[in-house]
């Protein structure tokens, strides 16, 4: 037997953390000077991995 019955619109809407993250990427997309880049997976690794003990990565500057 197939369930008929729509999906609650709540799940339509992204919650606050996903709006703060789209708003990010939005900063990000308008100043990536002001964010790290990598031009190897490996450097991206090795960057988060020394900052295991921030939260975030931090651009040299």
């Amino acid at each position: 037997m197939m369930n008929t019955e729509r999906i609650s619109k709540d799940y339509d809407l992204p919650n606050e953390e996903t709006i703060a993250a789209m708003k990010e990427v939005d900063e990000m997309r308008k100043h990536p000077e002001q964010y790290p880049s990598f031009t190897s997976v490996d450097g991206m690794l090795d960057a988060l991995l020394k900052s295991k003990d921030s939260d975030e990565v931090h651009s040299p500057r």
